[in-house]
């Protein structure tokens, strides 16, 4: 049975779900993705890739008291695990002027991966512009495609995972600006429960496997 034409499809729920998660302080793309497959995954990917980098947001100002407070727990949850490879990758990709669709469907052509290994590909590239997938674990493979891909020396994608990322140039991408708006202090001046800061969003459960294929190997094999 085939959607009513007024009542969105089930992509487009999703992707209504993300937005209120992301406004409610849990912006991991990740689990909302992990409901889809093959092209209804990549058309999910780009809309909320649009909704992230092109949304309305807020700038945050560093001379804003909330600033101090709040800068180490909200980019923890930006860009922490990968250093300030999450930062770079995005800045890289933009200028290249292509999509993270684009950047996962390349790698998938350098590997010749299957359909299932390309889905894959994809979940894990999310987590590393995101910054939830520890840059320690990526190979020396995937470095020098991604550097081929984006055409940058593979030596400063390297570079910028051993780093902890600008503090003010983390400060203003996208995900931040858009986090920070959530930003609610109580009158201690904490962090109050529940929004954007307060805690890490939980990264998706991997695919259950006895043993890591390429693609585990490639992104968290080191």
């Amino acid at each position: 049975m085939s959607e009513s034409p007024d009542k969105p499809d089930i992509v487009t729920r999703a992707f209504d779900e993300y937005v209120a998660s992301f406004r409610g302080g849990h912006g991991d793309p990740a689990p909302f993705l992990d409901r889809f497959e093959g092209r209804q995954r990549k058309s999910l990917a780009l809309m909320i890739e649009a909704f992230v980098e092109t949304g309305p947001r807020s700038n945050p100002d560093p001379a804003d008291p909330r600033f101090e407070k709040i800068f180490d727990r909200v980019l923890a949850q930006v860009d922490a695990p990968s250093g300030g490879l999450a930062e770079f990758l995005a800045k890289a990709r933009q200028k290249a002027r292509k999509t993270q669709a684009a950047v996962v469907s390349a790698l998938a052509r350098s590997l010749g991966a299957t359909p299932r290994e390309e889905d894959k590909i994809d979940r894990y590239y999310h987590q590393l512009e995101w910054g939830s997938l520890p840059a320690s674990g990526l190979s020396d493979s995937l470095y020098e495609m991604l550097g081929k891909i984006l055409e940058v020396e593979p030596r400063s994608l390297k570079d910028a995972a051993a780093s902890p990322g600008s503090r003010y140039g983390a400060t203003s991408g996208p995900v931040f600006a858009r986090s920070f708006e959530q930003i609610e202090l109580k009158d201690d001046g904490s962090v109050a429960p529940g929004s954007a800061g307060s805690e890490f969003a939980e990264q998706a459960a991997e695919e259950s496997s006895d043993r890591p294929d390429r693609i585990d190997e490639l992104f968290t094999g080191g």
